[in-house]
């Protein structure tokens, strides 16, 4: 499991990566680089290499010196560390946002494609704003809140929605149980709207949008996940990430056995769901039998 809190999560797990990739092309193992650099502690490097703990300038310089790294590829790898002692994004600051869900927005704008799975309500990506204004107020209304907690969640929405738009477009693809169709969230003209966006946004090239039928032999599958897949960097890839959100926050997974699990489960709900025009056909008829 990686850490839990990190604002900065996808670009210290790069630098990590980048950093082990380094030490094994150097053919040094973790205690002759702590033995050639005086730490007295051989997990120090270790702890670096697997993204859990911070890395100081001084240190980031012992180590690329060590490894003959130079020119614009060090600089890269020094930008790249002073990103990730950043508290987080400007945006993601200002909107006062959980630690642990601007560590999912910066994870999920360095993903490469993205894989959901939702059972009970439209995908934070896909949803419109009254839709989401209205999870959000009556979430608060059960569980109180500081006031302006709802425009920080319905803005936060709108940041996480950005990278639907950005240049290589994110490769996505939902699975989301037919059950959402049919609840109601804020005034049905609300459900109407929703529904059809969620039809306009699986006709982009890079969205599949895909309906799991509420009858037949369906595959019983826990709560929703978000799976996250990296490109390349370096020849190096990065471990997947399963994000998992709870009603007290968020947990993010990445051993190798445990992310295969959710891979086999998406896999089996995506072989269980409606095709994508029989999808798009029953998200139309719905939103006009029902929500119109």
């Amino acid at each position: 499991m990686v850490e839990r809190g990190s604002p900065n999560l996808a670009r210290r797990r790069r630098l990590a990566a980048e950093l082990r990739r380094l030490r094994q092309r150097a053919d040094l193992t973790g205690g002759q680089v702590a033995a050639r650099l005086g730490w007295k502690s051989r997990s120090k490097l270790s702890r670096i290499e697997q993204g859990s703990s911070g890395l100081s300038e001084a240190d980031l310089q012992s180590l690329l010196d060590l490894y003959n790294v130079t020119g614009a590829y060090r600089a890269e790898l020094i930008a790249l560390a002073e990103e990730s002692r950043k508290s987080g994004s400007i945006q993601a600051n200002s909107m006062r946002l959980p630690e642990e869900y601007a560590a999912f927005l910066e994870a999920e704008a360095d993903a490469e494609s993205e894989r959901i799975w939702e059972p009970q309500i439209v995908p934070g990506l896909f949803q419109v704003q009254d839709y989401t204004r209205a999870l959000v107020r009556a979430w608060v209304t059960r569980f109180p809140r500081p006031t302006g907690e709802v425009d920080r969640r319905v803005d936060a929405r709108r940041l996480r929605q950005e990278i639907l738009a950005r240049n290589p477009p994110l490769m996505l693809a939902a699975v989301v149980d037919e059950s959402v169709l049919y609840r109601q969230i804020g005034e049905e003209s609300v459900m109407h709207r929703q529904l059809e966006h969620l039809v306009m946004l699986a006709e982009l090239p890079k969205v599949e949008i895909r309906i799991l039928p509420l009858l037949g032999d369906r595959p019983i599958v826990s709560g929703s996940f978000n799976y996250l897949q990296f490109r390349q960097i370096h020849d190096v890839a990065l471990n997947d990430v399963v994000v998992l959100e709870s009603q007290t926050g968020m947990e993010f997974v990445e051993a190798e056995e445990e992310t295969l699990q959710y891979l086999v489960a998406f896999e089996s709900l995506m072989d269980s769901a409606l095709s994508a025009e029989e999808t798009k056909e029953l998200i139309a008829s719905v939103a006009n039998e029902k929500w119109a």
